[in-house]
């Protein structure tokens, strides 16, 4: 575009600047928008240790109960 109007075009000075002005906008956006994606990897990371630590120290029902699963329920006096 700055090629076809040519230097001197009356315009030129503020086409560059719109033409600035949008690619600072754009890098801008591209910046938040990694932020945010940095930001939210982050916290499925930590969701998922979370999540994988609750796996590894549940109990399984079968091994805690034994053959009493599924049969008769245990009774606690008080």
């Amino acid at each position: 575009m700055f090629r076809a109007a040519g230097r001197g075009h009356p315009e030129i000075s503020r086409f560059a600047r719109v033409a600035h002005e949008l690619t600072l906008w754009a890098l801008t956006m591209v910046r938040l928008q990694r932020a945010h994606t940095e930001s939210a990897i982050r916290h499925l990371s930590t969701a998922k240790r979370i999540a994988d630590s609750y796996r590894q120290s549940s109990i399984d029902p079968a091994t805690a109960f034994g053959d009493r699963l599924g049969g008769a329920p245990i009774v606690v006096q008080g």
